[in-house]
């Protein structure tokens, strides 16, 4: 008796972003608990670097209060560019460091076995220590322009509207006030999701330095189009984990931030197509009949 089979040839169905933030997570999550001692170095190491450097501009800067009480700041000028120097001396030794982690947590979720000395050869090599203060530099730029466009700008024209509205009968200007601050609110949200989608060229950077800087941001322009929200999202769930280590004073980011470095380079890798993060669709039972016909068929081949 032949049996009816249906057309079993479905389309894989498809996953909400909900399902693929969850594996990209539990990609993470994965590579994080098979190199934890490593992941929580590396943080270690940028941690160190950063409160290392931020005490000794602290040291440099004069008390606020102290200059808030003094009746001639011009004496504070010296001080105040000493700081300025040594912050941007400070910048220029942990971009290599900064983008040398990222390259570090890129190739864990890629599934090498990179060495925690591997972030410091963009100390050592000159050509990716100029690459890394060329990408740096160039992450700046687009944070800068992109803020002024889509933050700066809202907000000299909210100051200005505030102002027009002031000029405004009272119960038109609550209106007017409460729609120009609504409008300012969804500009800032704009801004800020434009702004994170521009960190994954250093993602890309860090795993490819012999791309080059214009490359991977060319790159990250391509790949991340269409997935800006997807991003920002992506960083929102991050919120509770660092609400929490924010409770441990700042300890429990040691923890934290290599989960979150993984998480943000299994999304660079999902956006760009590698295979080892892809979403895979959901098994699907197969229908009982569909067994039955195999098995059958290979009682005929015996």
């Amino acid at each position: 008796m032949d049996h009816q089979t249906p057309n079993t040839q479905n389309q894989a169905p498809k996953r909400s972003w909900a399902m693929t933030r969850a594996r990209l997570k539990t990609a993470a999550k994965l590579r994080y608990g098979l190199n934890l001692k490593s992941c929580i170095l590396v943080a270690l190491i940028g941690s160190v670097a950063t409160s290392l450097f931020s005490m000794i501009i602290n040291l440099r800067l004069p008390d606020f209060e102290t200059m808030l009480a003094a009746e001639d700041l011009n004496a504070y000028i010296p001080q105040l560019l000493k700081g300025n120097a040594l912050s941007l001396l400070f910048g220029f030794i942990m971009a290599p460091l900064t983008i040398g982690s990222y390259g570090f947590f890129t190739k864990l979720i890629r599934g090498e076995k990179p060495v925690v000395s591997s972030i410091f050869t963009w100390l050592g090599e000159g050509k990716k220590l100029a690459t890394a203060y060329l990408g740096q530099l160039m992450y700046l730029l687009y944070l800068i322009l992109w803020s002024l466009l889509l933050i700066g700008i809202p907000g000299a024209l909210y100051v200005g509207a505030s102002y027009m509205v002031s000029l405004r009968p009272a119960g038109v200007e609550l209106v007017l006030y409460i729609l120009a601050s609504l409008l300012y609110i969804i500009m800032l949200v704009v801004g800020a999701a434009k702004l994170m989608t521009w960190q994954p060229a250093l993602y890309m950077l860090g795993a490819d330095p012999e791309m080059g800087v214009k490359r991977a941001f060319a790159l990250c322009r391509y790949h991340m189009h269409g997935h800006m929200w997807e991003y920002f999202l992506f960083q929102l769930s991050f919120l509770g984990w660092q609400l929490l280590a924010s409770f441990t004073c700042g300890l429990g980011m040691f923890f934290v931030q290599p989960y979150m470095n993984l998480a943000n380079a299994a999304f660079v890798e999902f956006v760009r197509g590698n295979e080892v993060v892809q979403p895979q669709p959901p098994q699907m039972p197969r229908p009982p009949f569909e067994n039955q016909d195999d098995d059958s068929d290979h009682r005929e081949d015996q």
